[in-house]
């Protein structure tokens, strides 16, 4: 047999080996976004910015590679690998704030609403759904570390159904904590339909103390 002929079989079969051994090697490099992500949050929780920004600077890169082109329709459309999320929404160091019954009705959607002071202080209002002890209620939560850990300062039950809530926060002084107050708006009403509901509000230091609750205005049905 020609001595070219078998130099030329010899050249493919290293060449096809270089490029299967170069194919495993690109994809142990494939970087694992379900992990970058997992990864990312978990540092922006613990503060560390500049390995968040790293980790999502990775993710943006390893997202441009798994764009792909398609036709559907007569159109070219981006799509974007879909990354199954084996982790779910929520990790194993998530903190839980507030676990119950939260209220529900088709009209309103704003049953939980969070804000932070200028004092770096984080505020949570639930809309409690009602129990075999009331028809509603509102507790209110803080954070002084970021979210890490959470303390109730208001549990107001109520015999009257609350559709919505809003939450602010005010502070006169940042350097005085107790003038920092949570203020929480609410409609409620004697029916689970909502007639006659009134307009109310709740307030209360962060410390759990000057608590007035009041009552804005009141309408008539099918006002």
């Amino acid at each position: 047999m020609n001595s070219k002929y078998l130099l030329g079989i010899f050249t493919t079969v290293l060449m096809l080996i270089a490029i299967s051994i170069n194919s495993e090697s690109l994809a142990d490099e494939t970087p694992d976004v379900a992990q970058l992500e997992k990864s990312h949050k978990q540092a922006l929780e613990s503060g560390d910015m500049v390995t968040a920004k790293k980790l999502e600077s990775e993710i943006m890169n390893a997202c441009k590679e798994s764009v792909y082109e398609t036709i559907f329709e007569e159109e070219n459309i981006k799509l974007m690998n879909h990354v199954p999320d084996v982790h779910g929404d929520w990790l194993s160091t998530d903190k839980s704030i507030y676990e119950g019954p939260v209220g529900q009705t088709n009209s309103y959607d704003r049953q939980i609403d969070m804000k932070m002071s200028d004092d770096n202080i984080m505020f949570v209002a639930v809309n409690v759904g009602p129990t075999e002890y009331s028809n509603g209620g509102v507790k209110v939560y803080y954070s002084s570390d970021y979210g890490k850990s959470w303390t109730r300062i208001l549990n107001l039950g109520s015999f009257r159904y609350i559709s919505n809530i809003s939450l602010l926060v005010e502070s006169r002084l940042n350097l005085n904590p107790d003038s920092t107050r949570a203020i929480v708006f609410y409609t409620s009403s004697s029916n689970s339909d909502f007639d006659d509901s009134d307009l109310n509000f709740t307030t209360i230091r962060r410390d759990g103390g000057g608590f007035p609750v009041g009552n804005n205005c009141f309408t008539c049905s099918g006002k």
